[in-house]
């Protein structure tokens, strides 16, 4: 099933086309010109009947939704005629020019809307000149006048709701994508990567025996218990963002009080891998790493420099991020009999990670236990922090009559770095993910 969001900008291109009802007003303002035109008819004879001019301008009316330029010319064509057969009486129909005016500006078309306010303006003055004394002719352009400048600041003001309104359900489906990418990273990187490394315990157990098996399996039960935590956890960040969309002005079926939103509990707050991962610095992040990947047989050598870790401070949640999907990687295709490096570094500008270990000659058995989703939901993220992930397999030259060695994979990141003795500034990342 395609995204969604592949189609939005055509999506966006139909609604604003359709805003405003693009066929539907311009119908509604020709089916009220003729119903005010038949009022007008019973009010004066036949014959000073504007019959012509009120056709043109129903003509126009619905050719807008094609080009408001038509608009514009049949205005000026029904003045022409007026001025020629020296008609002055339009009728109370003509007051549906100045709405046509309101409806160009709300729907941005500022330029077409002077045009016919002009234009307009010129058709019913221009009549009068002959026919009307002084101070008729003055109150009547006074009148029209002021008519033309409230119809283009209701235009203006329709226009600045509608762009309000345009600007906050934009920003609503912005944050429904954030959140739908979120959730995305939470499955993967945590419940995903649970369940990975209950398959890779269990196909350990089955192939050991005694205290390594039981062993195996109270990880099992320990990583299981995770993956609950991490799916209620999930659970309650969607009906949170369900009351929240509810606490909008949505009510409760039955009910005429709309509900409140609710804020996450302060048990919600502290289970949320986010917050609780925030106080961990780099040192303990590399220590967490270590121990973990011990539990699996794997010896992590280290190597950081001190400005290193201290520049990475600002990206701790990042690099826990890494670091859960580098040992997620290691665990299932690295070879447990070399240790696995984690190298860290930095200079003037940069700041740079790179972990590698030695590929297992199995490699994974089972190719259902990747998906290629991490990597490519950290490297979005790096990016985003202004740094860059590369990935890569080494494989040292063969020498003549030597034994050929495992091949190398490495992940490196590199990331902006603050200059020397400045203070690191923190740097956002969309989400933990643990």
């Amino acid at each position: 099933m395609a995204d969604v969001r592949e189609n939005l900008p055509l999506i966006r291109r139909l609604s604003s086309r359709t805003q405003l009802g693009q066929f539907g007003v311009p119908v509604l303002l020709a089916l009220l010109l003729v119903g005010l035109g038949i009022m007008d008819a019973t009010q004066v004879e036949a014959a000073e009947f504007p019959f012509i001019p009120l056709s043109l301008l129903g003509i126009g009316m619905l050719t807008i939704p094609f080009s408001p330029w038509i608009m514009v010319a049949t205005v000026g064509f029904a003045g022409a005629y007026l001025i020629v057969t020296d008609t002055t009486f339009l009728g109370i129909a003509s007051l549906l020019l100045p709405v046509v005016v309101a409806y160009f500006v709300a729907r941005g078309l500022v330029k077409h809307a002077f045009a016919l306010g002009i234009v307009f303006l010129v058709a019913v003055m221009a009549p009068g000149v002959r026919s009307y004394d002084a101070s008729v002719f003055v109150s009547s352009l006074v009148f029209w006048t002021i008519i033309l400048v409230l119809a283009l600041g209701a235009g203006g003001f329709i226009r600045f709701l509608l762009r309000r309104e345009e600007a906050a359900v934009e920003q609503n489906q912005k944050a429904l994508d954030e959140l739908s990418d979120q959730l995305s990273r939470d499955l993967h990187d945590s419940v995903g990567g649970v369940l990975t490394r209950v398959s890779l315990l269990a196909q350990q157990a089955r192939a050991s025996g005694g205290d390594k098996a039981a062993e195996n399996l109270d990880l099992i039960v320990a990583e299981t218990h995770a993956a609950s935590s991490e799916v209620r956890l999930l659970l309650r960040r969607l009906r949170d963002v369900d009351d929240m969309i509810r606490g909008d002005g949505a009510a409760e079926p039955g009910s005429d009080v709309p509900r409140p939103a609710k804020k996450p509990s302060a048990a919600a707050r502290a289970s949320d891998p986010v917050v609780a991962h925030g106080p961990m610095t780099v040192r303990q992040l590399l220590r967490s790493y270590s121990d973990r990947l011990r539990v699996y047989g794997f010896a992590v050598e280290s190597a950081v420099e001190p400005q290193a870790s201290e520049a990475l401070e600002q990206y701790v949640r990042l690099l826990g991020r890494l670091l859960d999907e580098s040992i997620l990687n290691t665990i299932k295709y690295a070879s447990p009999d070399e240790p696995v490096h984690a190298v860290f570094t930095r200079s003037e500008t940069h700041v740079k990670v790179v972990l590698s270990n030695t590929e297992s000659p199995e490699g994974n058995p089972n190719p259902a236990d990747s998906s290629g989703l991490g990597l490519a939901n950290l490297a979005r993220d790096i990016e985003a922090a202004g740094g860059i992930l590369t990935t890569g397999r080494l494989t040292p030259p063969v020498v003549e009559g030597a034994e050929a060695t495992d091949s190398q994979w490495q992940l490196c990141v590199e990331l902006p770095a603050a200059p020397a003795g400045q203070p690191t500034p923190h740097t956002e990342v969309p989400s933990d993910n643990r």
